[in-house]
């Protein structure tokens, strides 16, 4: 038999809890997600740093990159669309005041 078979770090209880139905059910849940190829918020990591006055400073994680970058897309868009509306709006005057004078005459 193997010696080390009965040492006390084989046998020892490890640090980590028994999973509850609880847990492992949440577990599931999020490795189902994974293997659809969706990224979960629980998957994802935080990152920062301490600065020398001990202000801590968070990076943004990939869900709200990808907010922000979804609501810089939609600004551009609504701004876009505001911007040939005005300019349709100047033309539509024009074209009203060159065909009021023409009509004058």
């Amino acid at each position: 038999m193997n010696p080390l078979a009965n040492t006390r770090t084989l046998e020892a209880e490890h640090s980590y809890p028994t999973p509850t139905r609880n847990l492992l059910s949440m577990h599931n849940r999020e490795a189902a997600k994974r293997k659809m190829g969706r990224a979960t918020k629980a998957g994802e990591l935080r990152c920062g740093y301490r600065a020398t006055d001990g202000t801590n400073y968070l990076f943004p994680t990939e869900s709200e990159l990808a907010q922000a970058r979804e609501h810089d897309r939609l600004n551009k868009m609504l701004e876009k669309q505001q911007r040939q509306a005005d300019l349709m709006q100047k033309l539509n005057d024009s074209m009203a005041r060159i065909d009021s004078w023409a009509s004058k005459a």
